[in-house]
């Protein structure tokens, strides 16, 4: 692995100050292609290579993102259309998605080089609005677009009807999502290597409503006559659609571990 990516958040490093100090111990240790997206170029002029992120997950070996949870889902889309691995480094406190805080950050950079490392594959799912296909790790999910009216919706699965629900709206969640939106929803924690879905009402009308798992092989219709709008990954886009169909994408996030940090060691620090 002599290509790296950095993918930084500027908003959690600040002035970049510690990607500055990534890039110049990388360049000083080892023999590397360093990529960093093109708008950095003034403020990292010691990289050499520059582009947008398809070209910096297409050319590189893997990924390095700096930020938190947040910054994968942003990025993981792009480093999973190229199949180009990521690592996480979290600036922030601990993450499901994130390998190591920055203090071990250049701890795990040398053992991905010394490729002693686990690579997860992460299930995604896709949905497509407007005639563009959208991707997410997380979760897909169906909001209301009133704060005051709840939106009604029936659910397919593979066509057959489930059930007609009255709610703030609905999650579609991956493995990986289950920590997350899914669970403040009251949705089950799943293992992140499972091939499963969860859908997940959002503060149902029926008191009996809970979450249902389905095969990561099924395909989730949801339909409404309501404005709605559809968060992919945390990204809000209106819908006009009177159905969105959410099914298992052909793309798979994957995602470097570096430490023995396994995932029930993660909830029970995110717990305590």
């Amino acid at each position: 692995m002599d290509k790296i990516g950095i993918l930084p958040n500027a908003t959690k490093d600040k002035n970049l100050k510690y990607t500055k100090e990534l890039v110049s111990w990388l360049a000083s240790n080892f023999d590397l292609k360093i990529f960093v997206h093109e708008e950095f170029s003034k403020i990292l002029p010691t990289v050499g290579y520059y582009g947008d992120i398809h070209e910096i997950c297409r050319l590189s070996d893997f990924v390095i993102v700096l930020g938190g949870d947040g910054t994968i889902l942003d990025k993981a889309t792009v480093c999973a259309i190229y199949d180009t691995p990521l690592v996480g480094i979290n600036l922030g406190s601990i993450g499901y998605l994130t390998d190591v805080d920055k203090n071990d950050g250049y701890l795990a950079i040398q053992n991905i080089l010394n490729k002693k490392y686990n690579l997860q594959k992460r299930m995604m799912v896709e949905t497509i609005i407007a005639g563009k296909k959208h991707y997410a790790l997380n979760d897909i999910c169906v909001l209301k677009s009133n704060n005051a009216k709840l939106i009604t919706f029936d659910i397919y699965i593979n066509d057959e009807y489930i059930d007609t629900f009255r709610a703030d709206g609905v999650i579609v969640s991956t493995p990986s999502g289950s920590t997350a939106y899914n669970l403040s929803a009251g949705g089950p924690i799943v293992k992140p290597d499972l091939d499963i879905m969860v859908i997940t009402p959002i503060c149902p009308y029926k008191m009996y409503s809970r979450s249902l798992v389905v095969s990561g092989s099924d395909i989730v219709k949801i339909s409404s006559n309501d404005n709605v709008l559809v968060s992919v990954d945390g990204n809000n886009t209106t819908n006009t659609q009177k159905h969105i169909s959410i099914s298992k994408s052909k793309y798979q996030a994957s995602i470097i571990k570096t430490t023995n940090l396994g995932f029930y060691d993660i909830l029970r620090k995110k717990f305590s």
